[in-house]
């Protein structure tokens, strides 16, 4: 957090590199580090879903994915996760979400969110 919340830059103009000033509104969306940020944080969500899932005898893995054990995907700042649409597997991945949600203090933006079938698309921060 330090790393982002103190940040300076710097103004580089005909090659030459012109003082500093201070970040005052800390990390952007557009900022080249927050894709980086992104895959970390990411992990978490991976590693959250990985163990809640071994965990739960209720989790349903979608028709042809079990043998990948593959239980979500994530693009740019979005996040697929694809589950039976059962209610044992939702309520393993809104268990997932909460615990992300306090560890994190990120929520996903429900309101964002799309279903289709037992699969919800949805957007984290």
């Amino acid at each position: 957090m330090a790393c982002v919340s103190s940040s300076k830059f710097s103004i580089c103009l005909n090659g030459e590199v012109h003082g500093y000033f201070k970040g005052g509104r800390g990390l952007r969306q557009c900022d080249p580090i927050s894709l980086y940020l992104f895959t970390l944080v990411m992990e978490a969500v991976t590693l959250i879903m990985s163990k809640n899932i071994e965990e739960s005898d209720e989790f349903g893995y979608r028709f042809g994915c079990k043998e990948l054990k593959l239980s979500h995907m994530c693009f740019a700042n979005d996040l697929l996760v694809v589950c039976k649409g059962n209610i044992g597997s939702l309520k393993v991945v809104k268990k997932v979400l909460d615990e992300f949600s306090q560890v994190s203090r990120l929520n996903p933006n429900m309101a964002k969110a799309q279903y289709s079938l037992g699969v919800c698309v949805t957007r984290v921060g």
